[in-house]
């Protein structure tokens, strides 16, 4: 875990994605310098999209994502 926090590569979690239970896509979570989530594709992991945390509401309800 030391190697991969000196790295940035510590994954906090990953979600899958299911339409109509279908897997579609794959949400990974990440907790480097900034929270930020990655949609990637089930197969070939290409991705898909992803966000950044600018800034966090205390309820969570008005959190602001780039």
């Amino acid at each position: 875990n030391r190697i991969r926090k000196f790295f940035n590569m510590n994954q906090a979690a990953s979600y899958k994605i299911y339409i109509d239970n279908e897997l579609v896509a794959v949400a990974e979570e990440t907790q480097g310098g900034f929270q930020s989530i990655t949609f990637r594709a089930v197969e070939g992991r290409k991705e898909l999209g992803s966000s950044v945390l600018q800034s966090r509401h205390f309820h969570g309800k008005y959190d602001l994502w780039l």
